[in-house]
């Protein structure tokens, strides 16, 4: 009877200092919005950035991207230069980490946000000194 109680306290101790489960999607996106502010402007973007690489579109994405574009490699300058270099950087490993990846366990820091365990990552960019205006756009991609 000691061995079972015992075991039961052990459980319980080792339950109540696990990490706390995965956060919702609600809780992703009130994440979004106390770090970085606009998450429904960030819901927008991202929509576009994941039909645009899902349908191989660079010339939607480009419209989404804050050039230059950081990479794996050498950062990408342009329009131009995402369509040149659109296989390399949107290979199937970019898109099959974009495809598994959940809304509720986006990476949201001070970097942004990261989607498919950090493939790419979406951040808000400043338009004026004071930042009172910003746009989400495509920041990275890791491939």
């Amino acid at each position: 009877m000691k061995a079972l109680s015992f075991a039961i306290c052990i459980a319980a101790t080792l339950l109540a200092f696990s990490p706390a489960s995965a956060a919702t999607e609600e809780e992703v996106h009130n994440q979004i919005e106390t770090l970085l502010g606009d998450a429904d402007g960030f819901d927008d973007v991202l929509n576009t950035v994941t039909d645009a690489i899902r349908f191989d579109d660079p010339d939607s994405l480009a419209t989404a991207t804050d050039f230059p574009l950081s990479n794996s490699g050498e950062d990408v300058q342009d329009s131009e230069g995402l369509a040149d270099r659109w296989n390399e950087l949107f290979n199937d490993k970019v898109k099959t980490a974009l495809d598994s990846g959940r809304y509720d366990e986006m990476i949201v820091n001070s970097e942004g946000v990261g989607i498919g365990n950090g493939a790419i990552w979406i951040n808000r960019f400043c338009d004026n000194d004071s930042c009172s205006k910003a746009h989400w756009a495509l920041a990275r991609v890791n491939y």
